[in-house]
């Protein structure tokens, strides 16, 4: 049996990738600093502020519309602590040319399935599809019965701070359905933009 020593004196390693056949992106991969000896990058861990995303106490008059569009699990998580290493990690090892993580163990990946058992979310039903050539404060004016300013929506991306504005504090009749449902839709447009899909700014949300 070879020692360690000798093992490790006959064992050649190569940076980077042997064959860019599959992998072609790896010249702009997030990963490909590594190769080239250069300083790890830091990347910006990005989630809106407590106040912007919907995670105060629940209100019990929209636990049932909660329950019947499938969020009411994911929103009792509550705020979670972002582990800023442990995303780097995955980002710098996740390919998109063929969805995986490359691991030392192999690959893996993300399914629907996985979300749904974790998360609570559906992920089967009939997709959700229409035009999006809309009047987008119309939209939100009928969905959510506040139109907002100008300065609040740009396109069909709404101000989270607009959203928490306006539906921070539930004050409504228990017997006011509509109400209840409008405020049940901005509370999720709050979660949305604030822990599910933060965009850039982490401050926006798109209708």
């Amino acid at each position: 049996m070879a020692s360690s020593s000798s093992c490790s004196s006959s064992i050649q390693t190569r940076s980077g990738l042997i064959d860019s056949d599959v992998l072609w992106m790896e010249p702009k991969h997030v990963s490909e600093h590594v190769w080239n000896g250069e300083p790890d990058r830091k990347l910006h861990i990005r989630r809106a502020v407590p106040t912007y995303q919907g995670e105060e106490q629940i209100p019990e008059e929209i636990v049932p519309l909660l329950r019947q569009c499938g969020f009411y699990w994911i929103m009792r998580m509550g705020y979670l602590k972002i582990n800023a290493a442990l995303i780097s990690a995955f980002i710098e090892r996740w390919r998109p040319e063929i969805h995986t993580f490359h691991l030392r163990c192999g690959e893996t990946t993300i399914t629907l399935q996985d979300v749904s058992v974790l998360l609570g979310l559906r992920s089967d039903g009939a997709p959700l599809i229409g035009s999006t050539n809309l009047v987008w404060a119309d939209l939100c004016e009928e969905l959510l019965g506040v139109r907002p300013q100008e300065r609040e929506i740009e396109g069909s991306v709404v101000k989270l701070s607009w959203l928490a504005h306006h539906f921070s504090d539930i004050n409504i009749d228990e017997g006011n359905i509509e109400q209840l449902q409008r405020f049940t839709r901005a509370w999720i447009l709050r979660f949305i933009g604030g822990v599910l899909f933060v965009n850039k700014s982490s401050s926006r949300v798109s209708l």
